[in-house]
């Protein structure tokens, strides 16, 4: 975060502590009956941080009498890209306080855009929980309707204080933020995914917790090899090193328990027992407040002490630095385990969720972390079975039964594509009258981005994020590439760079990608394959790879006749085993080539069982359709129902499917549907100089 950005997000908690110390005021006054606007004065105080929020104590002095409240604010995209600024409040309610870009100063201009993300969330009905701006959210606090609007319905609240607001100039100034209309929403006690995935691999966070909950073992040789033995194992050069490293911690803790024992006899005659010392070593290894009775130790002693720990730690760095790697990594091994079933079932939900969305025609168009919401009373594993993820901020969204969609352009460019920069009259130009569908593939684009951050913690498009802002400055300064043939222009090497980048990526998280399987309930599965996987795709891709495969074992000439007709009836698991002995042999090019065709089987593999898939969920209909009929007996009914209970045991039974290859094809058919091939081949860096088929190789064997 620059200086810049840090000063805005300073001038912006402090603009909301106002406006909500404004709120208690109003409050306050209403409460006692006050015909006039008394004298008061009012100030607030930071009281504590802690999980990121700020909490604040609010006073106000009428007379003689002290009033006073807390609030709790913090920061809620930070890091995300966005222009705007969101904040969470905790004001007896949790509040999401959205901060346009742009100041918005013309009442009837916020209003429209307020409607259209209401509009938008009504499209989807009840299938998607979404979080949308509401005026009663914060005008309840200061013009609270009570019975006068009859039924507790959402709708005919807003339109009252719609009517207020268009009547009441008053009331505006607590809907602003220097100057400008910000948005309000109601979060309850629901955290958004970004939330979540920033706790998950907070690696900071994980060894705090674990040197502050085991405190004991770091004084007891056999505890601490019981617990991080295996892991050292990894970290380390051998098992036995561990004995060692325990034997230089407490020989540095011991030096430094010797030294204050020392000083405080000598210079204050004052004892201090080891067990005390060693408490507030831990509690300085944990990254916690030393607490210090001042009416016990000296005056400046809190200070020697710290300087003592920071000493020691760097005296004995090589010592520490195992220590927190042993710890962090047996943290993070502990903690992911713990959290494994939760991320599978937090990816099934996005994929329910998007799966809805295509059908409904509905694209969000600025998706990231930090507006998916994750529905769910707490967030144990038994109870996460039953979330649902929800999403907030529709201020960008399209939605297909709308006649009067806003037109904006932009995104958070780690998780929006090049077509986010163009309005839609270039967009039609490009991709002719079906140019809205892309709006869906925008959103795909996105999710791919979102499910590697869920499954790795890393953000996925950072080159082609740098790109797209590049590229948004370029259309700014050339007018020429604001046009259809720009875009093109542009999209080649945008899909390059993201094309290389997610190869790059997948590679690197490969083992950990393909590990997790997810999987849907068979309703939903049904849908998720009729939506993304129909079979002339499926087929069109499988006819695809079997001609890649073909020109890439013509092209060669590093196999013989005999090796190339092994490895075309062979599957991934053997062309793997190949690779291995290539290795032992130190045959680089015969590596390469070989690592290609895994690939491309694995593609070929994964294409495969979805047909296999989509035919048995066929035939599970087709059964489900016939028992619920009534034209035959009972007899007939009882058959079917085994049958109908056999398909879907098989489809139960099946594996589910790789995080790994669902990103590629979710990529794949974004690719396909964004660029056409007619525009050429994309600028690959691996493939400079050669032909459109090279690419095409490159893209097949991703």
């Amino acid at each position: 975060m620059d200086a810049k950005h840090t000063d805005k997000v300073i001038f912006y908690k402090r603009e909301i502590i106002r406006l909500f110390l404004n709120i208690f005021i109003n409050h306050i006054i209403k409460n006692l009956k006050l015909q006039e606007v008394p004298h008061y004065e009012s100030k607030y105080h930071l009281t504590k941080t802690q999980g990121g929020y700020e909490n604040y104590e609010l006073k106000v002095l009428i007379g003689e009498k002290n009033y006073s409240r807390t609030m709790s604010i913090r920061l809620l995209a930070e890091g995300s890209g966005a222009k705007s600024f969101v904040f969470e409040v905790v004001y007896d309610i949790h509040i999401v306080i959205k901060i346009p870009p742009g100041k918005i100063t013309d009442f009837n201009k916020y209003l429209k855009k307020v409607m259209h993300e209401r509009a938008v969330s009504e499209c989807l009905g009840n299938q998607i929980v979404t979080i949308v701006p509401e005026f009663q959210c914060i005008l309840k606090m200061i013009f609270p309707l009570g019975t006068k609007v009859g039924l507790a319905n959402n709708r005919r609240i807003e339109k009252t204080y719609v009517q207020l607001l268009t009547k009441n100039q008053r009331l505006h100034r607590f809907l602003q933020i220097d100057g400008g209309y910000v948005f309000f929403m109601y979060l309850s006690r629901n955290r958004t995914l970004g939330d979540f995935i920033r706790q998950i691999y907070n690696e900071t966070e994980m060894v705090e917790k674990e040197i502050r909950e085991n405190e004991g073992i770091f004084w007891d040789a056999r505890s601490f090899q019981g617990r991080y033995e295996l892991n050292a194992r990894e970290n380390i050069e051998e098992g036995s090193e561990l004995d060692r490293l325990f034997a230089k911690y407490n020989e540095a803790f011991d030096v430094i328990d010797s030294y204050l024992k020392s000083v405080m006899r000598n210079e204050y005659k004052i004892k201090i027992e080891t067990y005390q010392t060693r408490q507030w070593f831990i509690s300085y290894l944990s990254n916690q407040r030393l607490y210090i009775d001042d009416a016990d130790y000296p005056v400046g002693f809190l200070q020697t002490l710290t300087i003592a720990f920071k000493y020691i730690v760097h005296t004995y760095s090589e010592t520490f630095d195992k220590f927190f790697q042993v710890i962090k990594a047996y943290s993070e091994k502990r903690h992911y385990t713990y959290n494994e079933e939760k991320l599978r079932i937090i990816c099934s939900n996005l994929l329910v969720t998007f799966t809805i969305l295509f059908r409904k025609r509905v694209s969000h168009r600025d998706l990231k972390p930090d507006n998916i919401i994750i529905v769910a009373n707490n967030f144990e594993r038994s109870e996460m079975v039953k979330s649902q993820m929800g999403l907030i901020d529709f201020e960008t969204a399209y939605a297909a039964k709308l006649e009067d969609n806003l037109e904006i352009i932009g995104g958070t460019p780690q998780y929006a594509t090049l077509s986010q920069l163009y309005n839609s009259q270039v967009l039609a130009q490009v991709y002719g009258e079906n140019y809205k569908s892309i709006f869906n593939y925008q959103d795909l684009y996105a999710l791919i981005a979102v499910i590697y951050q869920l499954f790795t913690g890393e953000t996925l498009f950072i080159k082609t994020g740098s790109y797209f802002k590049q590229a948004f400055s370029e259309i700014v300064k050339d007018g020429a590439l604001a046009t259809g043939e720009g875009y093109i222009k542009l999209s080649k090497r945008f899909w390059a760079i993201a094309f290389e980048e997610l190869k790059d990526r997948l590679d690197k998280e490969a083992k950990r990608l393909k590990s997790f399987q997810v999987r849907l309930e068979i309703n939903d599965l049904g849908r998720f394959l009729e939506t993304f996987f129909q079979p002339q795709r499926v087929e069109t891709k499988l006819r695809e790879l079997e001609t890649a495969q073909a020109r890439m074992l013509q092209k060669q000439t590093i196999l013989n006749e005999d090796q190339v007709n092994i490895i075309k009836t062979a599957d991934a698991e053997k062309i793997v085993g190949l690779i291995k002995k290539n290795e032992k042999k130190g045959l680089h090019d015969h590596i390469a080539l070989l690592e290609k065709i895994q690939r491309l089987k694995e593609n070929v593999e994964f294409f495969s069982s979805i047909k296999q898939l989509r035919q048995n969920m066929n035939s599970y209909q087709q059964f489900k359709a016939q028992i619920l009929s009534d034209d035959f007996d009972d007899e007939e009914r009882e058959i079917f129902e085994i049958q109908l209970a056999k398909e879907k045991k098989s489809i139960e039974e099946r594996p589910g499917i790789k995080v790994f290859d669902l990103m590629k094809a979710f990529f794949d058919m974004t690719y396909d549907n964004m660029y056409h091939r007619e525009w050429g081949p994309l600028p690959l860096e691996s493939y400079i100089g050669e032909d459109e088929s090279a690419s095409l190789e490159f893209q097949a064997t991703m």
